[in-house]
């Protein structure tokens, strides 16, 4: 115990710090819902036609992703248009928002199989509990209980 607390505490420069700002969850609804206000425009044929703070660090001091080819139909959120309209965060996201959200869709699978695996293991536990309790849990006079 001792040890991996010192462990711990000696990579703790190599933390990364950083409090959350907002909830997530509305960043990537915000992919959605901007991905299906743009589905109609014609995605850009090259990276500067989509919509980026800056090259290096975005405003909230996270690092930028790097546009994937994957999931091209959430792109259209961060597509750069000049109607002033799509200037909100529900209208257009930038390629790292997008890239977040591409990051949960591709975790879905995984998410889905661990509901099914607990689902199982759930069954399995109560069974073993509630089909004892259905037996005579005596013999010989002396009651056996039906947990251990």
């Amino acid at each position: 115990m001792h040890g991996s607390c010192g462990f711990l505490c000696t990579g703790n420069s190599f933390f990364r710090h950083s409090s959350p700002k907002g909830s997530p969850l509305t960043r990537i609804a915000q992919v959605f819902v901007a991905a299906f206000k743009n589905r109609n425009l014609s995605r850009p044929e090259t990276i500067e036609g989509y919509h980026e703070i800056s090259d290096t660090k975005d405003g909230t001091g996270t690092e930028i992703l790097k546009k994937t080819n994957q999931f091209k139909f959430l792109d259209r959120a961060a597509i750069r248009t000049t109607d002033s309209s799509y200037t909100r965060p529900w209208s257009i996201c930038t390629v790292t928002q997008v890239e977040e959200a591409k990051i949960v869709v591709r975790m879905l699978p995984i998410i889905g199989s661990t509901i099914f695996l607990n689902t199982c293991l759930a069954q399995l536990q109560t069974f073993t509990v509630q089909q004892p309790n259905t037996l005579d849990r005596y013999v010989i006079g002396i009651h056996v209980p039906s947990t251990i």
